[in-house]
């Protein structure tokens, strides 16, 4: 059984006799920590990145790291870029639209800015984003979603990700790279095994630095950022980690029953090896 739905299928995971595996779709809080420290030998998980895997608690076996995936066919693919650089997201300062501006105005380059603003971040967005707002150098359009994204995805420059917490994967940084749209981040959380970097985008400290990469995005190939992402986030290769894990949690499964070992955990090679993948 693959579960995404969250702890109640888990915590009776020692009661199916069928093997359970849940994918963490969350970076991990104080709850949650507690939660699988206390549960984890009940079932196995599956990581959606290295990072993730490295802060999950001892006591849950980590059974591989599985990207999240994408249908690549979906992205239209543009190698001749227009001059904009991008950003989408929630206007909160985790994300960074504000720093997203002061690199854009940085490199001298036009920014539009995509996203929700949800309750509680009108202050915020008042306050840090929408003095810059010109229709010229910042641009807001709000929030998108179907061939509009895709669109503005596929026709950016670069696609800016400055965010400031470590999130466990980051679906919009794949989504760029399919449209060959390279990416330029801040090493936070799944950042810097997502991204290539000097291969589909630049791994950088601060806004200073992001305006300089944007100076160096003749050197990334649109192709390879493509052909990156097929690689590893198209459905294929991510059906095939997923079978993966599922042998892996079986054949442990039959070594615990052969040798009397407690039921629903994993060796502890198993897990090392599983977050270093």
């Amino acid at each position: 059984m693959h579960d995404h739905s969250g702890f109640v299928a888990f915590a009776f995971a020692n009661r199916l006799a069928t093997p359970l595996v849940q994918t963490l779709h969350a970076p991990f809080s104080d709850d949650t920590f507690a939660f699988y420290k206390r549960h984890g030998h009940k079932g196995h998980a599956i990581a959606i990145s290295r990072y993730q895997a490295r802060e999950a608690p001892p006591q849950l076996p980590i059974v591989d790291v599985v990207y999240n995936p994408l249908v690549v066919d979906d992205f239209p693919f543009v190698e001749e870029k227009s001059g904009y650089l991008l950003w989408v997201g929630r206007m909160n300062d985790d994300k960074g639209p504000q720093r997203a501006i002061a690199a854009a105005r940085d490199a001298d380059r036009p920014l539009v800015l995509a996203g929700p603003i949800q309750p509680g971040q009108e202050e915020f967005f008042s306050r840090e984003v929408e003095p810059h707002i010109d229709d010229d150098r910042v641009k807001y359009v709000g929030e998108v979603g179907g061939d509009d994204k895709t669109a503005l995805f596929a026709n950016a420059s670069a696609f800016l990700m400055p965010i400031r917490w470590a999130e466990p994967f980051g679906l919009v940084m794949t989504e760029a790279m399919a449209c060959g749209t390279p990416v330029i981040a801040f090493p936070e959380g799944s950042a810097c095994e997502v991204i290539a970097d000097g291969q589909t985008g630049f791994l950088v400290n601060n806004e200073t630095e992001m305006a300089g990469a944007v100076a160096r995005l003749g050197e990334i190939d649109p192709a390879r950022c493509r052909e990156w992402v097929s690689e590893r986030f198209d459905l294929e290769p991510v059906a095939e980690a997923h079978e993966r894990a599922y042998r892996r949690v079986l054949s442990e499964r039959s070594s615990d029953h052969a040798t009397s070992a407690r039921p629903g955990t994993l060796s502890s090679t198993t897990v090392a090896a599983a977050a270093s993948h």
